[in-house]
This record gives structure tokens, sequence and C-alpha cells, in this order.
């Protein structure tokens, strides 16, 4: 499984150097970067992930908040043309703001039996 990357910054990091007209961005410079960059798996689990900063990956389930406060299971959707939405299977009031990945499901464990 791929590792989902914190995009934007890994953008500041490249344009942080870039703006170094002493430093000459290669392939070496940015593998290492895409290997660093933090992941969504490094945050701690309950945690809010806003969109502005990485979105979840298509098709997968995640909780989603809102900026009116709604909060809802859902998942992005990407067309033919590139375009993208959230599905939900209720109605949502205001913009996505906000996701994090679902909690693994709940599993009930074998009782033992110790009394004997």
């Amino acid at each position: 499984m791929g590792r989902m990357i914190d995009a934007n910054r890994l953008l500041l990091k490249f344009k942080e150097k870039s703006n170094n007209p002493n430093y000459r961005m290669n392939m070496h410079n940015i593998w290492s970067y895409i290997n660093t960059a933090p992941t969504v798996e490094e945050r701690k689990q309950g945690e809010w992930i806003p969109v502005n900063e990485i979105l979840p990956k298509e098709e997968t389930d995640v909780l989603i908040c809102t900026d009116c406060g709604d909060i809802d299971v859902s998942r992005r959707l990407t067309y033919s043309d590139g375009t993208w939405e959230w599905f939900t299977s209720t109605w949502i009031y205001g913009e996505v703001i906000a996701w994090m990945p679902l909690p693994e499901p709940y599993i009930e464990s074998e009782k033992t039996d110790d009394s004997n």
C-alpha cells in the first residue's frame, strides 16, 4: 500500500530550497523529500485532517466535518473530467473542511469461561 503524503508541506520544502540560488534540485533531493514527507498515518488517531492539507484516497469511506459542524461518513469521487466531489448518503450543509479515517470495525472477542 502506498503512503499518503502531505503534498502542501512537500511543496513548501521545494519552494524554500528553490529560493536559494546555490541549491540545485535533482532527483536524489526530490526522492529524499518525498520519502521523508509527513503522512496521514503519522497523525494521531482521531485527529481531523484539513482538506486544504491533504485529501483522502479516492473511494475510501472517511468521516467528514463541514464548516456548519455537520459530521457524516463520506467518500471522495472523481469524474472523468478530473473534477471531484464528496458523496454522502444524507444531505450535508456547508463546505467540507476536514476529514479523518474511520476507525477499525468493532470485533466482538470470544468470551472464555474461566469459572471451572
